[in-house]
């Protein structure tokens, strides 16, 4: 059987290996698919900020970032297997990278290793 579990047995998947020099493409999207992310400057500022914050605080190294309505694209590279951590988001209330805002299903990556 392959594939990540949630296609086979509902919303869990299987643990990811994070290890540590990696690089990942990410994708998440918005919680049931809404389209929360509406393009405006305002918008923008917060979501960089977010992420800013959150890889300053994970020590992910940033290469590309795409967000759109409802879901974004990251290109990053972990340098000390701190992929979960940055996932789960700074627990700082307001901040759009926590809570229900993102869909509650592990975001889907894709490895170099």
């Amino acid at each position: 059987m392959s594939g990540t579990r949630s296609a086979f047995f509902g919303d869990v998947s299987y643990p990811r290996q994070v290890l540590p020099g990696s690089t990942y493409l990410v994708t998440r999207r918005c919680t049931q698919r809404q389209f929360l992310l509406r393009p405006s400057r305002t918008t923008n500022e917060i979501l960089a900020y977010c992420l800013a914050r959150a890889a300053a605080l994970y020590g992910i190294q940033l290469h590309a970032y795409c967000f759109l309505s409802n879901h974004y694209h990251l290109v990053l590279t972990d340098p000390s297997a701190q992929l979960t951590g940055f996932m789960a988001g700074p627990r700082t209330p307001g901040l759009p990278m926590t809570s229900s805002f993102w869909y509650r299903v592990p975001p889907a990556t894709a490895s170099n290793r």
